[in-house]
């Protein structure tokens, strides 16, 4: 690459980018390709940097203006081209532009997941791979969205995939992310709950898959602040007619008993008892969870 002094004044056009009209920001886009399209050199690192920080703004918050959107993605395509070219660049500095614009593609995909993260789950299996795969990379760097209704949307979306490993590996995605962020692992789980009641094409396989995790993932959905609520939320899923769900179902229930949560699921569990489509196995299985519920309020009352 040549070394040719800069010919546009960065800091002007770094303004106009931040500050400036749509048509400035576009002459601005405009102005710093033709530049590097003659071989001239990038500006200084702090320079680079907000530069970078400015078209990444841009193309996040253009997503409806087309035009825009295009020159922002076109001149970060030339900004990253020139650094891979420029061999007498601070190798550090380097990389770091490098991953600053690669966290941008990531970012601009995370807005799309989330402004339609309902049909995640209709997507190729490509797609949904790469779908997983952005929201496990950006969530950690961007944990304002862990309390974002449409992110835990697109999560329980993938949870509902037709392929098997796309559930394996959502389901995977939750433990990691459940250290990093507090409450995540509470919220995704009180989703499912509901949504396992409401989805008849949810396969057996994918809501066992599930459930093992829930289950790993006990101790941070205990932290929630509406803990005593979740055990009412997992027993919905005993309306799911397989045993081995039903089981896994109670066992995790269990395992989210409180002082002040055991009562209403006694009298949830007698009401499934006396239901009149239960069978004797799940009798059975019922009348040990209510036994252990009853053992709890003994203890519990012995203790107080």
């Amino acid at each position: 690459m040549e070394t040719n002094s800069p010919c546009v004044d960065f800091s002007v056009t770094a303004s106009n980018l931040v500050c400036g009209d749509d048509i400035a920001k576009i002459c601005a886009m405009v102005d710093i390709m033709v530049h590097l399209a003659r071989g001239e050199t990038l500006p200084g690192d702090i320079q680079l940097h907000h530069l970078i920080s400015s078209l990444t703004s841009i193309l996040i918050q253009a997503h409806s203006h087309t035009t825009m959107n295009h020159a922002a993605r076109y001149t970060l395509k030339a900004i990253r081209a020139s650094i891979a070219t420029n061999m007498t660049m601070d190798p550090s500095a380097r990389n770091n532009a490098l991953y600053a614009i690669n966290c941008c593609w990531e970012d601009e995909a995370f807005g799309y997941i989330l402004r339609d993260p309902v049909d995640l789950r209709l997507f190729t299996l490509l797609a949904q791979r790469g779908a997983l795969r952005i929201m496990q990379t950006c969530l950690p760097r961007l944990p304002g969205h862990v309390n974002d209704a449409r992110c835990i949307v697109g999560f329980v979306s993938l949870l509902s995939s037709p392929h098997t490993e796309v559930v394996c590996g959502c389901a995977d995605a939750l433990l990691p992310l459940s250290s990093i962020l507090p409450g995540f692992a509470y919220a995704v789980a009180k989703a499912y709950c509901n949504l396992i009641t409401h989805t008849p094409y949810l396969r057996t396989e994918n809501m066992v898959i599930v459930l093992d995790r829930l289950q790993q993932l006990k101790s941070a959905i205990m932290e929630g602040s509406g803990m005593d609520d979740m055990a009412t939320y997992v027993l919905r899923a005993l309306a799911v007619g397989d045993l081995a769900v039903q089981q896994k179902v109670l066992n995790l229930a269990m395992g989210l008993l409180t002082p002040w949560n055991i009562k209403s699921m006694v009298h949830f569990l007698h009401n499934e008892k006396n239901a009149a489509t239960a069978t004797t196995e799940y009798c059975v299985m019922l009348e040990r969870a209510i036994q252990a519920c009853s053992k709890k309020m003994i203890l519990e009352g012995d203790m107080h």
